[in-house]
């Protein structure tokens, strides 16, 4: 029987206002990937890759790095990394009221 995996929560990147959006085009236009190989690529699934591309979730920094490592891509200046669950709290807050 395989023992459970131990959970280990990635840091986040957190991109302006449209950013994340236009950081994965480029890099898909640095490729020359369809959305679909690109996804393969970085070893995601397509549904994720279609969220992250809309906004819906922010890119896990070590998927962030790989991004930047395959298309050569500089880390954009104006990105904010933030510590696992960084949103619980707020959540947390919300909730309780």
């Amino acid at each position: 029987m395989n023992e459970p995996q131990e959970f280990k929560a990635d840091r986040r990147v957190i991109f302006p206002s449209d950013k994340q959006r236009k950081f994965l085009a480029v890099a898909i236009r640095n490729l020359k990937l369809s959305w679909v190989l690109f996804s393969d690529k970085i070893e995601v699934n397509k549904r994720t890759l279609n969220d992250w591309r809309r906004g819906k979730h922010s890119l896990p920094f070590k998927t962030f790095k790989r991004i930047c490592s395959i298309a050569k891509l500089k880390p954009p200046a104006d990105i904010e990394i933030r510590q696992p669950f960084w949103s619980a709290k707020k959540a947390a807050r919300i909730a309780g009221r």
